[in-house]
């Protein structure tokens, strides 16, 4: 992170020349109305853009994405976002009543405008990672023409029963390590349906990433800011005064159209070929339940692709396996 202002890279060549080609912007453009951080980075602007839709609720990736997605940058035009209220993008300017599905939906589409008409970028695939899943859908529900494919990355689980399995994992992890504190929370919220004045996803999602649910070895959190101190992406004022808070400000607020869609009754199909991409070893979204939703799912073309022992972020622990599988359709 730096200290004062923002600053992304150019992209060169093996001798230090920046590729005539090449895409490297860090803009906050006003979107309907509030700035909102893009990042858009790679070598050809020939190439379709991939516009991503980060995990969270609020965790946004704009400080970490040349990290975590880097590997993309040669086929794609890799085109990360902070939404409204998340990360760059958050301010007080920003409702709690904005983080709804439609107010999301129509931001999204501002964003695929905003990329079109600053590099000319025509083609434009859609990836959703974990909470990311949970909004796609309806992007693609409003817009099925806007996108020509769709990744689904660590799908969040799909209904009640996937958030169950991704408890009884954790509750089942905290008594075989005699972790007393995990076991008094996870106990206290009770298996979803959580109804409990203690918490509930928030709480099971901490635990399951403390407890390697997330990252065997290590934690989603320790990922994220290993990502943030090489990146130059955000200052550190940006950290504590826009991520932290973006965090808090969407798990607070986010709306129930977003934060608890169950995507097998409302969404029994999607209007564009889709791939699913799920670690073998993920259980903050077990591979179990986005596996059955790949087998209700209807769709144009659909593909399945697991990467054996991979946990919730394929991309930051197996990039190249994730970089083989995040191509340009057909598939």
């Amino acid at each position: 992170m730096r200290l004062l202002s923002r600053k992304t890279p150019p992209i060169v060549d093996t001798h230090g020349h920046v590729l005539p080609e090449s895409i490297s912007r860090l803009e906050t453009p006003v979107i309907n109305g509030i700035p909102q951080g893009i990042l858009a980075r790679g070598r050809s602007r020939k190439n379709p853009a991939l516009l991503i839709l980060h995990g969270g609720p609020g965790g946004a990736y704009i400080g970490s994405a040349r990290d975590w997605f880097g590997p993309l940058e040669n086929r794609w035009v890799v085109v990360n976002w902070d939404e409204r209220g998340a990360g760059i993008s958050y301010s007080r300017a920003v409702s709690p009543h904005d983080l709804t599905a439609s107010q999301i939906t129509k931001d999204t589409m501002a964003v695929v405008d905003w990329v079109r008409s600053s590099f000319g970028v025509e083609r434009f695939y859609l990836l959703g990672h974990s909470f990311g899943t949970l909004v796609a859908p309806h992007v693609l529900e409003a817009a099925p023409g806007a996108f020509e494919g769709y990744f689904s990355v660590s799908t969040a689980p799909t209904s009640v029963l996937g958030e169950r399995e991704a408890y009884a994992w954790t509750l089942e992890r905290a008594r075989l390590l005699n972790h007393r504190k995990a076991i008094r929370a996870l106990e206290r919220i009770g298996s979803p349906p959580y109804r409990s004045p203690f918490g509930g996803l928030d709480v099971r999602a901490r635990w399951t990433d403390r407890l390697g649910g997330a990252w065997e070895g290590t934690t989603g959190l320790g990922a994220s800011w290993k990502a943030l101190r090489r990146g130059t992406e955000y200052t550190w004022g940006d950290l504590f005064l826009r991520v932290a808070p973006g965090v808090k400000f969407w798990m607070r607020n986010v709306d129930e159209s977003l934060g608890s869609v169950d995507l097998n009754e409302r969404f029994p199909s999607l209007p564009v070929p889709v791939t699913f991409v799920n670690g073998t070893a993920d259980y903050m979204a077990p591979t179990e339940t986005a596996r059955r939703y790949f087998e209700l799912v209807q769709a144009p073309r659909k593909r399945f692709i697991e990467l054996p022992g991979v946990g919730h972020y394929p991309f930051a622990q197996a990039p190249d396996a994730f970089a083989a599988a995040v191509i340009p359709g057909p598939w």
